[in-house]
């Protein structure tokens, strides 16, 4: 018992930090005056994934080089690369 119990330690470490990663590039997309919901956004691999409207779709497409510098010069925990939707 003891060995899958750690076992499961080690995956809910990964969904709390993917958890934190969402409200971080959440919490960071509001200096872009964006305020996207926590259930649009998917975080896999480095890449962000969005399920939003075509107006925010654009947004996003139009600033992405600065969001995805932004997101990343402000903390070293997680490194993002893309912006996919």
């Amino acid at each position: 018992m003891d060995k899958i119990s750690s076992f499961l330690k080690k995956y809910r470490r990964f969904l709390k930090s993917d958890k934190e990663a969402k409200q971080f590039v959440l919490e960071s997309l509001k200096t872009f005056s964006m305020n996207i919901p926590e259930d649009s956004l998917r975080v896999k691999d480095g890449i962000l994934y969005f399920k939003v409207s075509p107006v925010l779709k654009n947004e996003l497409f139009i600033r992405k080089k600065d969001i995805l510098e932004s997101i990343n010069s402000k903390q070293d925990q997680y490194h993002f690369f893309d912006i996919k939707f």
